[in-house]
């Protein structure tokens, strides 16, 4: 007599592989798509504030 519990261990585990993946894609997504800031440089030269 074979049981099934192989099954659910094979499917549990590529479910939380397939959850992994997703969750990697949405995060790389959101941030491939971020408003990154604007570098602090005009024409190549740093740019100073003075108080």
């Amino acid at each position: 007599m074979q049981t099934n519990t192989g099954g659910f261990s094979m499917r549990r585990t590529f479910l939380t592989l397939l959850g992994g993946m997703t969750a990697f894609a949405i995060l790389t997504a959101s941030y491939a798509t971020a408003d990154l800031p604007e570098p602090a440089t005009q024409n190549g030269n740093p740019l100073i504030v003075v108080d």
